[in-house]
């Protein structure tokens, strides 16, 4: 009890002695000074050397124009960049958008085969002309189906006979250098029907005539 009763007293002490060092150095009331009392003090203690410690301080000061010019150069600089910025990212969106939506296409016309299983694909065709029935047939080479069994066209058919009469005109003439006589013309006239033919007749005609062909 003793020992913490000499402890109390001397805190109270060493309270007291701080409380009268504060006194003797600013007196019984730190004084309120003006602005200008403030300034001759802080030059008087500067000169005395009477400071405490260096600090580094923001403080607010008015801007010269010079330097506001440079600042609103730095910021047109600044907004030219972000414009320019934004302009590649708008072009590299654009491109990457019509990669994907290529992928995107692709994708489809795969899905597209799969469902129908079936592709298209290009393979090398015969175009023959049926004189007999006035019609065109298309055979594909790889597998002998006819593709396309339609009528001749008007100009089909006048093409068609242009090119038979000059045949025609070419063997007579041979004929004539052969026998030394001219030969008579017989035209060629069908009173068959036009009728179309059905699938495994268009077949057949066009067999009969790739035959013909690849005889000649």
């Amino acid at each position: 009890m003793t020992a913490i009763l000499e402890r109390e007293s001397a805190i109270e002490a060493t309270d007291s002695e701080i409380a009268e060092t504060i006194t003797a150095m600013f007196g019984e009331k730190t004084p309120d000074l003006t602005a200008e009392e403030v300034g001759v003090r802080v030059s008087q203690m500067l000169d005395g050397v009477q400071y405490e410690r260096n600090l580094v301080c923001t403080c607010f000061d008015a801007i010269p124009v010079e330097r506001l010019a440079e600042l609103g150069q730095k910021n047109a600089e600044i907004v030219q960049q972000i414009q320019d910025l934004e302009e590649e990212a708008s072009r590299v969106a654009k491109v990457f958008k019509a990669r994907i939506a290529a992928l995107d296409g692709d994708v489809r016309d795969r899905s597209r085969v799969i469902r129908a299983k079936v592709e298209s694909v290009e393979v090398d065709c015969q175009e023959l002309f049926d004189r007999t029935y006035g019609r065109a047939y298309i055979v594909r080479t790889d597998t002998g189906e006819v593709i396309e069994n339609r009528p001749l066209s008007e100009r089909e058919q006048q093409l068609y006979m242009q090119l038979t009469d000059e045949d025609e005109t070419g063997d007579e003439q041979d004929g004539d250098d052969e026998d030394g006589g001219e030969a008579t013309e017989t035209p060629e006239t069908s009173d068959e029907p036009e009728v179309p033919l059905t699938p495994a007749q268009a077949r057949k005609k066009a067999r009969e005539l790739a035959a013909a062909s690849e005889g000649e």
